[in-house]
């Protein structure tokens, strides 16, 4: 499966009627920036794989 964790605060355009929004980052914003820091291909890819290893959902 996949999602985006959409940084800037003005949202993606592009994603615009193409998904779904259904939450939001509480707490680790580190982490979100760590893994938007990984270094990428040019495919926009991370060289190495991110994995989240645990979330929680918070209703």
């Amino acid at each position: 499966s996949q999602f985006f964790i959409v940084q800037n605060k003005s949202g993606t355009a592009w994603l615009d009627g193409q998904h779904s929004v259904f939450g939001m980052v509480t707490e680790g914003m580190d982490v979100v920036e760590a893994i938007a820091a990984l270094p990428t291909d040019i495919n926009d890819r991370p060289l190495k794989e991110a994995i989240i290893n645990k979330i929680t959902i918070v209703e």
